[in-house]
């Protein structure tokens, strides 16, 4: 079987986002079960959730398509300048933080 060249770093950041993802669901669960055990079960507590509903799930999708689009395009970018790739990123990571803070 032939390698693809620049394979690995692509296959390494998939892996590295999927670790994260996973991560991200384990102290989700967590969260849950602590919630759950402090505050039990209320009508106020079904409130909150319903109206964490809409921010949740937008910054779920919002967090999946950046994961699927960075990857390949940071690769690419990364294949012509360093540098470049290095401004790229960062300008990625403070795009993103920003947005999720407002949200």
């Amino acid at each position: 079987m032939r390698k693809i060249p620049g394979s690995t770093s692509v296959a390494a950041g998939t892996i590295a986002i999927l670790t994260f993802s996973i991560l991200s669901k384990g102290m989700g669960f967590f969260r849950e079960m602590l919630v759950a055990g402090l505050f039990g079960t209320s009508a106020n507590l079904d409130a909150v959730f319903v109206a964490m509903t809409p921010a949740t799930t937008l910054s779920g999708i919002i967090a999946g398509a950046l994961a699927a689009i960075f990857v390949p395009v940071y690769h690419s970018i990364r294949k012509e300048d360093s540098e470049r790739s290095k401004r790229y990123a960062g300008a990625v990571l403070i795009s993103g933080s920003l947005v999720f803070l407002a949200m």
